[in-house]
């Protein structure tokens, strides 16, 4: 009995890690994008959901594996996003957030009715690729929710590497504290921006990757995990990377071990954290 209840909690931790990491990757260029353009960016949810999209056409259409499927969808969101930064996004700096909140939301519904047109409304299935388990304390473990949970531990140490280390990364920090000073001493940080940009296009696609085996793909993901990444990066603390990172985790945690508690909760309970910590902390977890 007490074997069985510790494996129950060791599987509800590993989903709620899981799901909060593939939160915390989706959310960091939402995060970043907002303190570094004052650009309330809407349809980077929708990357999500065209690199969940391009994983299925390459494993099903294309005959790829997943790795293959992976590579493609972070290219192809990578791409699209350097396109909507040129095209769209880089006209709303300076303008008012409802306006950018307006115009990105627009682009989450056109491109949305895209994806209907071009892969229809049925939900598509993406096999486990791993499809092992491990088994803990009598209890079954998906290998694949494990390496989603290494993967981004990856990513993350990839990117504060990235920033910490490379000049381009350090324009970045620099911008996220005081944008003004950096154009005051002659730096133009618009390009190492619209790096950080391509860069965070290119995890909300890896995102889509990562939960497609989990979920279903469908062509209204997108609209589903906006309001969770919202709560992710203001539960973080807006602008900061560890702070995504951690209120991904804090969400994931609290929506799976709501689930397993009491599971008509589950729903609303990532946004009931997120409240409890903006009471205690109003700026987030790690915001000002």
């Amino acid at each position: 009995m007490f074997e069985e209840l510790i494996g129950q909690v060791i599987l509800v931790l590993i989903y709620g890690l899981s799901f909060g990491c593939i939160l915390a990757i989706i959310s960091v260029g939402l995060s970043l994008t907002y303190g570094l353009m004052r650009v309330l960016n809407i349809s980077h949810a929708i990357l999500y959901a065209l690199g969940a999209y391009m994983l299925y056409t390459v494993i099903f259409y294309l005959k790829g594996n997943f790795l293959y499927g992976l590579l493609a969808a972070i290219g192809f969101t990578a791409v699209i996003g350097l396109i909507e930064e040129k095209v769209l996004i880089r006209r709303l700096y300076g303008k008012d957030i409802d306006f950018s909140i307006l115009i990105t939301y627009a682009v989450v519904y056109v491109v949305t009715d895209i994806i209907k047109m071009i892969w229809g409304l049925e939900p598509k299935p993406v096999a486990d690729p791993v499809g092992t388990t491990i088994t803990l304390f009598g209890m079954s473990v998906p290998v694949y929710r494990v390496l989603v949970i290494v993967l981004t531990i990856a990513v993350y140490t990839a990117l504060t590497l990235f920033l910490r280390k490379t000049m381009i990364g350090k324009i970045i920090r620099a911008g996220l504290e005081d944008r003004e000073s950096l154009q005051a001493l002659g730096i133009d940080p618009s390009k190492s921006f619209v790096i950080m940009f391509v860069i965070g296009s290119a995890l909300a696609g890896l995102g889509g990757v990562l939960y497609a085996p989990i979920i279903m793909v469908f062509p209204y993901m997108g609209h589903e995990i906006i309001p969770l990444t919202f709560a992710t990066v203001v539960t973080g603390g807006i602008g900061s990377l560890k702070g995504s990172l951690i209120g991904g985790i804090v969400l994931g945690l609290s929506a799976s071990i709501s689930a397993f508690i009491y599971g008509p909760i589950a729903q609303a309970m990532p946004f009931i954290a997120m409240l409890v910590v903006l009471a205690i902390k109003p700026g987030g977890i790690f915001g000002e």
